[in-house]
C-alpha cells in the first residue's frame, strides 16, 4: 500500500487528502501528451535540418574557395568630355 495525493484537473490545485491505494487499484496511468516515437521523430528532424544547414554552408565555402575568381569587367573609358575641353583650350590658344 502507498499514500498518494489527488490533483484536480480543472483547477490544477493539489488536494492534500491522502487516500490509500494499492497497485491493483490503479487503473490507468495519466494520459500521455506526446509519445516516445513523436519525441524521437522531432529530435531526428531537428538534428537533420541542423546537420543539413552545416553541410550546405561547409560545401558552399569549399566551392567558393576552390572556384577561380571571376575576371573583372572591362568598362570602356568615355573621355569625350576631356577631349571637348582640350579642343576648347587649343582653340583659345590660336
Amino acid at each position: 500500500m502507498s499514500l498518494s495525493t489527488e490533483t484536480s484537473a480543472a483547477t490544477r490545485d493539489v488536494v492534500h487528502d491522502e487516500t490509500r491505494t494499492t497497485a491493483a487499484d490503479e487503473t490507468a496511468p495519466a494520459p500521455v501528451l506526446i509519445t516516445e516515437q513523436e519525441v524521437i521523430f522531432g529530435t531526428r528532424a531537428a538534428i537533420s535540418t541542423r546537420v543539413a544547414a552545416f553541410h550546405r554552408r561547409l560545401f558552399g565555402a569549399i566551392r567558393a574557395a576552390a572556384a577561380p575568381p571571376q575576371p573583372r569587367r572591362h568598362y570602356p573609358m568615355d573621355t569625350s568630355y576631356l577631349q571637348h575641353a582640350r579642343m576648347a583650350r587649343e582653340m583659345d590658344r590660336l
